[in-house]
């Protein structure tokens, strides 16, 4: 059938990459992508792949704007075929909370990660390939920008009251 050199054709997409054939990379995976789509549909899980190694091939190239709409795509279909709590989709939320933080939008990127370092916690537990690695994803945009915490860092930082103990004054 049509469709059983697909897997083959992914496949080869992600070589040319690792060479640092990013562009030849980007051209097979867009076909990839698109004869996937065709031969399963948008949310088929092979076409979720597609579209996520597409993502990822762009942002290596440093094309950040246009991998973000394949990222967000990506994650859509995996929060629907898989659920929130899936590790894919975890990993997912934390590769587009990287790219907006490499775009410079790090209250989206925190919003994007949201509770993915706890909801890995406790479905994962401490698995080394998701949860140390969201967490440190969340420690990235907690980091200081510009010589101050950023947006989402301040939003979630706890509230003094007024006159209550500051900055160094030990309670």
């Amino acid at each position: 059938p049509r469709h059983a050199a697909l897997p083959t054709q992914a496949n080869l997409a992600c070589v040319p990459g690792q060479g640092g054939k990013l562009a030849e990379a980007e051209e097979l995976c867009r076909a990839t992508c698109d004869a996937r789509r065709a031969v399963f549909g948008a949310d088929h899980p092979e076409s979720v792949a597609s579209v996520q190694a597409l993502a990822q091939v762009l942002q290596a190239q440093g094309k950040l704007e246009a991998a973000e709409p394949h990222w967000r795509q990506a994650l859509a279909s995996k929060r629907l075929l898989l659920g929130d709590e899936h590790a894919s989709t975890l990993a997912c939320r934390g590769n587009l909370a990287e790219l907006l933080r490499q775009l410079g939008r790090a209250d989206e990127a925190a919003e994007a990660l949201g509770d993915a370092p706890a909801v890995s916690r406790a479905a994962l537990g401490e698995d080394p390939e998701y949860t140390p690695v969201l967490e440190a994803k969340a420690a990235l945009l907690e980091r200081p920008q510009g010589g101050g915490r950023g947006e989402a860092a301040r939003a979630r930082a706890p509230r003094r009251p007024p006159g209550g103990p500051g900055r160094g004054h030990l309670s």
